[in-house]
């Protein structure tokens, strides 16, 4: 019984990386669309953003977020 849970904990333990990962603690700032379209290959394995997360336009629009998806 023991073996079966200490199994069990290791597997939750080893799957919680493949669940989601956090990243950019202290936010990020996109300020073009260009910087959200890049945001995939710049930041690959974040799906959580635990900052905060500004959009400031100013000379260059930004028509989707596409990129964040």
């Amino acid at each position: 019984m023991n073996k079966f849970f200490s199994i069990l904990f290791l597997s939750i333990v080893i799957s919680f990386p493949i669940i989601g990962q956090t990243c950019l603690p202290n936010g990020i700032e996109f300020n073009s669309q260009q910087s959200i379209d890049n945001f995939s290959t710049n930041y690959p394995n974040c799906t959580e953003i635990d900052g905060d997360v500004e959009i400031r336009v100013t000379s260059s629009l930004i028509f989707n977020l596409e990129g964040l998806r």
